[in-house]
C-alpha cells in the first residue's frame, strides 16, 4: 500500500497530513494526486467520506506559485457548507505554508466582508457559484489568472440548476488551465460536460469494493408505507442511538416527520433547501454538539455536512439510485469507527434493494424492528441494573423526602382500596419510565419551527419566494429566462 511519505510531496505538506491524522491515501487519493501532479485534466467518481477533498488540496498546494499574488486556483461547490467545510480542509493542510492565503465565499455572509478578503490576495478561492457570480458582476473577482477550476461534487450543482452559471465563471477563465471534476455519479449528463471544459482528461472511478466502508453494519427493514414512523421509533429505542441523520427525498416528507418526531418527544430538526444560512448553521451547531439527536434531511440539504459519530444513518425513505445510497450511508462508520445503516423497504422497493446489493457488493441483513414488549423488557432489565448499583452505593438517600411527599400526596387524595405503599409508587414509576424511554427527551418550550415561511399548511406546497438568503432569486440581470426562473443561491 502507498504512504503519504513515498508520493514525493513536499515536507510542509507532509507534516500538515500527519497532524491531521493520516497516514495513508485513500483510493481516490492515491489514484488522483499523482495524475493532477502531472498537470491533466481528471474526472472522478467519488462520494462524501472517500476523502476527495484533499485528493485535489494536496496537489494544489503543492502546485501553488509563491511569488504571484493572483486568484490561481478556484474550486466550485453547491453549498454554503462545503465550501466552508472544503475551505477548513485547505487551510488545514496549508498551516506550514503560512504565504498561502485561502477565501471561501458564499451566500448568507456579508459580501463587503469577502470583498474585503479578496483584496487581500488569496491564492485559492473557494465558492457557490450565486455568490461567485455576484463578485464577478461587481468586478471584484477577476478570474483571467486561474491556472486550476475544481468542479467539486458536479452532479449537484447540475441537479441544482447551477449549469450557466458554471458556464458563464468558466468563460472568465484562461483557455488553458487545468480542470479537474469530481461527482458522485458518472451521469451521461456528467460524461457530456468532459467534451464542454476540459481537454482529454483521465477517468478515475473507484471500485465498487470502496464504495461501502467495512465498518457499517448494513441492515433492511420490511415495511409498509403506513408502518414506517412506528418502526423508526422502535429502531432509535430499541438500539440505544443517539445521534441520528434520516434522509427522506422530499421537503415536505422532512417537514412532516420532525414535526411527528418531536410529538413524540425526540429532540428532532429539519435540514431542507429552504431553510436559511442561519438557521442551518445552527441547527448543524445543534447536531454535533448533541443536543439534537436527530437531524432528518434531504439529499440536497445534506451535502456537505460532515459529523463525526454518528451512530446510524436511517433511509426513511428509499434512496432514488445506488449512488445516493453510497453517498448516505457514507456519513457514518467514519475513521474507522462502527456504524449503522437502516433501510425501510416497501413492496415497491424490493427489486431497488437487490440493485443496491450487487452494485455495492455488501451484506445488507433484513432485521425485524423491536417489539413492544421486547422494548420494556429492554428497559427494564437496565432499570434493574441501575436500580441494584444505586442501592449498593446508597444513591438514593437524597430522594427519599421526595418519595414520601409523592405518597402523601396521593393517599392524601383518597383512593377506595386504601393507601399506597412504597412498592405501589415503585411500580408505577416503573411504569413512566419504560413507556418514556431514556432515548426521548420531552422539550422544555415549544421548538422553533424549521417550516419555511412560504409552506402552505392547509394544501402542502410551496409558493415561489423574493429575494432572501436561504431561497431562489430572480436572474441577476431581472430577466426570467426560459426554462430558467429562478437561480438557486450559493
Amino acid at each position: 500500500m502507498t504512504a503519504f511519505k513515498d508520493m514525493n510531496l513536499s515536507p510542509d505538506i507532509l507534516k500538515s497530513i500527519k497532524e491531521m491524522g493520516f497516514n495513508t491515501p485513500t483510493p481516490i487519493q492515491e489514484k488522483a494526486i499523482p495524475q493532477i501532479m502531472q498537470k491533466v485534466d481528471i474526472i472522478a467518481q467519488a462520494q462524501t467520506g472517500t476523502g476527495k477533498t484533499l485528493a485535489f488540496a494536496i496537489p494544489m498546494l503543492e502546485m501553488l506559485e509563491q511569488d504571484s499574488k493572483l486568484v490561481q486556483v478556484l474550486v466550485i461547490c453547491p453549498t454554503r457548507e462545503l465550501a466552508m467545510q472544503t475551505a477548513d480542509q485547505i487551510k488545514a493542510l496549508a498551516k506550514h505554508k503560512t504565504w498561502v492565503k485561502v477565501l471561501p465565499i458564499y451566500g448568507g455572509q456579508s459580501i463587503d466582508r469577502q470583498f474585503v478578503g479578496l483584496k487581500k490576495k488569496p491564492q485559492i478561492v473557494i465558492g457557490t457559484p450565486g455568490r461567485l457570480m455576484d463578485h464577478m458582476e461587481r468586478n471584484r473577482l477577476k478570474l483571467h489568472s486561474i491556472k486550476m477550476v475544481v468542479l467539486d461534487e458536479a452532479d449537484e450543482m447540475l441537479s441544482m440548476g447551477f449549469q450557466d452559471d458554471i458556464d458563464a465563471i468558466i468563460k472568465k477563465m484562461p483557455k488553458y488551465k487545468q480542470t479537474l471534476m469530481f461527482s458522485a455519479t458518472m451521469s451521461k449528463q456528467i460524461l457530456q460536460l468532459t467534451t464542454q471544459y476540459q481537454n482529454n482528461p483521465q477517468q478515475i472511478k473507484i471500485a465498487a469494493q470502496h464504495l461501502t466502508v467495512s465498518t457499517i453494519e448494513q441492515f433492511s427493514i420490511q415495511t409498509q408505507e403506513r408502518g414506517k414512523f412506528d418502526a423508526l421509533t422502535r429502531i432509535i429505542d430499541g438500539h440505544n442511538l443517539k445521534r441520528n441523520l434520516v434522509f427522506c427525498n422530499t421537503k415536505r416528507k422532512v417537514i412532516e416527520l420532525t414535526r411527528n418526531l418531536r410529538m413524540r418527544g425526540y429532540v428532532a430538526e429539519a435540514m431542507h433547501g429552504d431553510i436559511k444560512q442561519s438557521q442551518r448553521n445552527a441547527v448543524l451547531k445543534r447536531f454535533k454538539s448533541g443536543s439534537t439527536t436527530m437531524l432528518i434531511a434531504t439529499d440536497v440539504a445534506a451535502r456537505g455536512i460532515d459529523v463525526q459519530d454518528i451512530d446510524a444513518v436511517i433511509n426513511y425513505d428509499f434512496p432514488n439510485d445506488e449512488e445516493y445510497y453510497v453517498h448516505r450511508i457514507g456519513r457514518t462508520g467514519r475513521a474507522g469507527k462502527s456504524g449503522a445503516a437502516y433501510t425501510f423497504i416497501t413492496t415497491r422497493d424490493s427489486s431497488k434493494l437487490l440493485e443496491i446489493q450487487r452494485y455495492t457488493k455488501a451484506k445488507i441483513t433484513p432485521i425485524e424492528p423491536p417489539t413492544k414488549i421486547n422494548l420494556e423488557k429492554k428497559i427494564m432489565s437496565e432499570l434493574i441494573n441501575k436500580a441494584t448499583r444505586a442501592l449498593k452505593k446508597r444513591k438514593y438517600e437524597d430522594y427519599i423526602q421526595d418519595v414520601q411527599k409523592i405518597l402523601d400526596k396521593a393517599n392524601s387524595e383518597g383512593d377506595a382500596k386504601g393507601e399506597f405503599t412504597a412498592t405501589e409508587l415503585s411500580a408505577a414509576l416503573l411504569h413512566i419510565i419504560t413507556t418514556q424511554p431514556a432515548g426521548r427527551i420531552k422539550p422544555a418550550s415549544k421548538p422553533e419551527s424549521n417550516t419555511p415561511k412560504n409552506y402552505n399548511k392547509q394544501n402542502k406546497t410551496y409558493a415561489p419566494k423574493g429575494k432572501s438568503s436561504g431561497g431562489f432569486d430572480k436572474s441577476s440581470k431581472g430577466k426570467n429566462k426560459p426554462g430558467n426562473v429562478y437561480r438557486k443561491k450559493g
